[in-house]
């Protein structure tokens, strides 16, 4: 904290995706093959660690704040912008899903299965009647000026 000027801020950059698939309005059920296979990219950060983090350095104000709209599951938003965004994400997830092939295999799933399994959400992942995103949350907070703790 001593690097920052008194009233700059910090965010937390390793904030993370909960480990929750969120579908607003989904037309069709969530397959779950595609939130089993998806729910392993990444161990997210625990988010009420972090804000203890920086009151634990001194920083004040500091607030979760939930980043809208989140990590998209592909292009389904009608918002252009929002729709590139799911684009990206898609591109992202789907290339994700060999490595977490490979985790799978080291939890002792057998390949014909894991085949399947990735299929399968691949298939749900392109469905734009999934309009499923996974929720990311931000961690920040503000250096104090000096005697206002």
């Amino acid at each position: 904290m001593q690097d920052r000027i008194p009233g700059a801020h910090v965010a937390d950059p390793d904030a993370a995706p909960r480990p929750e698939l969120s579908v607003d309005d989904a037309l069709v059920p969530v397959d779950p093959d595609l939130h089993a296979t998806t729910s392993g990219f990444r161990t997210p950060t625990v988010v009420g660690t972090d804000i203890a983090w920086l009151v634990e350095a001194g920083f004040v104000d500091v607030v979760e704040k939930e980043m809208l709209p989140g990590m998209l599951m592909n292009g389904w938003p009608d918002d252009p912008e929002h729709k590139m965004m799911g684009k990206y994400c898609h591109a992202d997830l789907a290339r994700s899903f060999d490595s977490t092939g490979r985790f799978l295999k080291l939890a002792g799933l057998p390949q014909d299965e894991i085949e399947d399994l990735t299929a399968k959400a691949k298939i749900d992942l392109e469905n734009p009647n999934i309009r499923a995103y996974y929720p990311i949350y931000v961690v920040y907070g503000r250096k104090p000026f000096e005697g206002e703790v």
